[in-house]
C-alpha cells in the first residue's frame, strides 16, 4: 500500500526523487546493488523509510519499482524539455541597451556569383566583355584581357570535360554487359571441373582457372584488375585441362578476354580523364570566382546608390540578384 500511495503522489506531484528514494532503501534492505542513478535524496526522509518499512523486502519488486520509477523520471525529463522547446522568446536580454529590439531580422545573405559550371561560365563571358568595354574600372591584381582568357580557358576546359564524361556511360554499360557474360560463363566452366573431378574435391580446382570464393560463392573476383589476371588463368588452364573445344573454351574466353581488356582500359582511361579535366576546371573557377568578388566590391564602391549598383551588375552580367 505504501508502494501504490507514493507511486500516486509521483504521478500528480511528479517528485520522482522520492519514488527513487523509496526504491534505493528498498535495494538496501534486500541487498541489492542499484547503479546509474543521479537524484539527490533527502536524508531524512531516507532514514525513516529505512525504519519504518519491512525488513527484507523481495528483490524482484524492487528491481520493478526501480525499473519503473527510472523510466517514469525519463518521461517527465523528454516533457520538461519539449516544453523549453516550444517557447518562444520575443526579445533577449540585453536587446534594449543596444536599441535594437527582439524583433528585429538578421539580413538574409544571398549568394551572388552561380554554383552550377553552366551559368558561371555565362556570367564570365558576360563579366570579362564588360569588363574590357569599361577599361575605367580596374583591378591591381588582373587585367581585363587576362580575364577575358581565363573567362575562355574555363568554358574550353567544361566543354572538354562534359564531353568526355558522357562517352563514359557507354563505356560503363559495354563492361557491364560484358562482365555478365564472364559471370554466366563462369558457371559452365564450374560444371565441367565437377564432372571432371566428380570422384574427388572439384572446388580444390577452381583456383588454377581463376575462380575464387567471395560471398560464400565461386566467381571471378569483381575487381577490374584482379578479374584481368584470372581471364588469363582461365584461357591457359581451359587447356590445360582439356575443355579447349568446349563451347565455353579457348575461342570463347579468349574473344571475351580481348573484350574485357579494351573495355576496362577505355573506361579506365575515361576516368582518369575526367578526373584530370574536372581539376583543371575547378582550378580555373576558383581564380575567376575571385575576380567576379572583387569586380562586385569595386562597382558597389563606384555606384553607392543601391538602385543604380544593381542596375550597373545586370549590365555587366548579373542576371539575378541570387542564384
Amino acid at each position: 500500500m505504501a508502494g501504490i500511495l507514493l507511486t500516486g503522489i509521483v504521478l500528480l506531484s511528479e517528485r520522482t526523487d522520492i519514488l527513487f528514494t523509496y526504491a534505493v532503501v528498498l535495494s538496501t534492505k534486500a541487498g541489492i546493488l542499484l547503479t546509474g542513478t543521479d537524484v539527490l535524496y533527502n536524508p531524512v526522509f531516507t532514514r525513516h523509510l529505512y525504519h519504518t518499512l519491512p525488513p527484507k523486502p523481495a528483490p524482484a519488486l524492487v528491481r520493478l519499482l526501480y525499473n519503473f520509477c527510472f523510466f517514469l523520471n525519463k518521461i517527465i525529463y523528454l516533457k520538461n524539455l519539449y516544453k523549453m522547446k516550444t517557447i518562444h522568446f520575443k526579445y533577449a536580454p540585453g536587446n534594449e541597451a543596444s536599441g535594437t529590439g527582439g524583433d528585429t531580422k538578421k539580413p538574409v545573405r544571398t549568394a551572388n556569383i552561380p554554383r552550377a559550371d553552366i551559368d558561371f561560365k555565362d556570367l564570365a563571358e558576360a563579366v570579362a566583355d564588360s569588363w574590357l568595354a569599361n577599361p575605367d574600372i580596374t583591378l591591381r591584381y588582373k587585367k581585363a584581357p587576362d580575364f577575358k582568357k581565363e573567362s575562355t580557358d574555363f568554358a574550353d576546359s567544361l566543354v572538354s570535360r562534359i564531353t568526355t564524361g558522357s562517352l563514359r556511360p557507354g563505356q560503363t554499360q559495354n563492361l557491364k554487359q560484358i562482365n555478365q557474360q564472364i559471370d554466366q560463363a563462369v558457371g559452365k566452366v564450374k560444371t565441367y571441373i565437377e564432372k571432371k573431378y566428380e570422384d574427388g574435391d572439384p572446388q580444390a580446382q577452381y583456383s588454377r582457372f581463376g575462380i575464387i570464393k567471395e560471398h560464400r560463392s565461386y566467381v571471378v573476383s569483381a575487381d577490374g584488375n584482379n578479374r584481368k589476371l584470372a581471364l588469363q588463368q582461365m584461357v591457359d588452364s581451359v587447356v590445360a585441362e582439356g575443355f579447349a573445344n568446349e563451347k565455353f573454351g579457348t575461342a570463347f574466353w579468349k574473344d571475351i578476354q580481348s573484350a574485357y581488356n579494351t573495355a576496362f582500359a577505355q573506361a579506365s582511361n575515361t576516368t582518369g580523364e575526367v578526373s584530370s579535366k574536372v581539376a583543371t576546371k575547378n582550378e580555373r573557377k576558383k581564380a575567376i570566382r575571385t575576380v567576379l568578388k572583387s569586380l562586385l566590391k569595386v562597382l558597389e564602391g563606384n555606384y553607392p546608390v543601391a538602385e543604380e549598383y544593381k542596375g550597373v551588375i545586370r549590365q555587366w552580367g548579373w542576371k539575378k540578384e541570387s542564384y
